[in-house]
């Protein structure tokens, strides 16, 4: 039994990796969080049972992969691959089941560079920081992390889930697709 975490980035089918969609193609299962377009749910192989599953529900994940030889857990956006599966990962290996996390396009950097912004550029943006939470006003709600940007010049990407959000403020506004 195998359960092959994919993270789905952008959420464009496109921009899947060939691996990804030959995972997908063989797959015995695939489970999805809801947020995970159709649009790639539906590469799935036609034999393939299909389940929906929520962010983070790990016993339903054991449970459909304890069935099946090999599982395609796809989660929306970055965090199942900034993550390495997270606490998914870590239920599977508890109850002896292999995991691998699969090499994706990641939304943090392909959404910027689909829009014609450069996140890296050596004599605009030599750096990217890519942080994990969410863009906000105002002040932190109670209980939430706060991430110190190393480099407050820098273009920051910040992923939290399904979205990924980038500081335009940083970048100059000659630079700036409209």
């Amino acid at each position: 039994m195998t359960v092959f975490v994919v993270a789905t980035g952008p959420g464009d089918p496109d921009l899947l990796t060939i691996r990804v969609e030959q995972l997908l193609a063989s797959a015995d299962a695939v489970a999805h969080e809801p947020a995970v377009p159709t649009s790639i749910v539906e590469l799935a192989g036609a034999a393939a049972k299909v389940a929906e599953i929520e962010q983070d529900d790990a016993d339903a994940l054991v449970a459909l992969a304890a069935a099946h030889e090999t599982v395609v857990r796809l989660g929306a956006g970055d965090r199942l691959a900034l993550q390495a599966g997270g606490a998914e990962a870590v239920a599977l290996r508890a109850a002896g089941i292999a995991v691998e996390v699969v090499p994706v396009v990641l939304a943090a950097t392909a959404v910027p560079v689909l829009r014609g912004i450069p996140v890296m550029a050596r004599d605009l943006a030599p750096v990217l920081t890519v942080a994990v939470g969410s863009v906000a006003a105002g002040p932190a709600p109670t209980g939430t992390t706060v991430v110190t940007v190393p480099d407050p010049t820098a273009p920051t990407v910040t992923v939290d889930g399904a979205v990924a959000a980038l500081d335009l403020r940083r970048l100059p506004a000659r630079e700036v697709a409209p």
